[in-house]
């Protein structure tokens, strides 16, 4: 029981992290992403319609985590990661090759997974919680 305790305590901690991470692309569980109601601001590929993507697909998985059962949050955070990860490969796979996509996919998770790191590095470092800047991953768009 007690180490049950433990794991329930670790899973709400590693949730807590989560949502103050997301709150740094004004995403909540339980809220949709902010505008996410409104169609993507311009086209297909640029920042502004890949940023609203990420926040509304962030925001779907915040809630569906946040539903899981007591002590399954952070199993729910990592099939979240799987479930997106395969579907970003399914639709890459539909590319052809030159367009090097894979290359773009791997700095993206990579970028993506230091984020949290990166995040907590600053408040550390600048005393506050707001991200700096719109380009996480070096390559002209968010995510």
């Amino acid at each position: 029981m007690c180490g049950d305790l433990e794991d329930t305590r670790l899973d709400d901690e590693l949730f807590a992290w989560l949502v103050a991470n997301a709150k740094a692309h004004q995403v909540a569980p339980g809220e949709p992403a902010r505008s996410s109601s409104a169609p993507p601001a311009g086209e297909p590929g640029s920042s502004a319609w890949m940023g609203h993507r990420f926040r509304g697909a962030l925001s779907e998985a915040l809630s569906a985590i946040a539903a899981a059962p007591e002590g399954a949050r952070a199993e729910a955070v990592g099939s979240q990661a799987i479930v997106l990860a395969r579907l970003a490969g399914f639709l890459a796979g539909h590319l052809p090759p030159e367009t090097d996509i894979f290359r773009n996919l791997v700095d993206a998770l990579m970028d993506g997974h230091r984020e949290p790191e990166r995040q907590a590095r600053e408040r550390r470092t600048h005393g506050h919680g707001h991200a700096h800047g719109d380009d996480h991953h070096g390559h002209g768009h968010e995510h």
